[in-house]
């Protein structure tokens, strides 16, 4: 008997899983302060209950939104 789906190659991972996250000092940067403040937030709060994560994991998405949302009018 043959896997369902064993022909279906999965998608490779994203590079931008692999990319550079801010260390808690700032030594690694997006280059976008509001990104990499968010960033720093997620990181503080990694090791935290989820309820804990749930309002830096909202303002993340928000700041990554307005951040994307703004390329289109540079």
């Amino acid at each position: 008997m043959t896997e369902p789906f064993a022909e279906y190659d999965a998608p490779a991972p994203s590079p931008l899983a692999a990319g550079p996250i801010p260390d808690l000092d700032g030594a690694t940067s997006t280059g976008h302060p509001r990104v990499d403040a968010a960033l720093a937030a997620l990181a503080n709060v990694a090791d935290e209950p989820p309820v804990q994560q749930i309002a830096p994991l909202t303002d993340a998405h928000h700041v990554l939104r307005e951040t994307l949302d703004s390329i289109g009018d540079v």
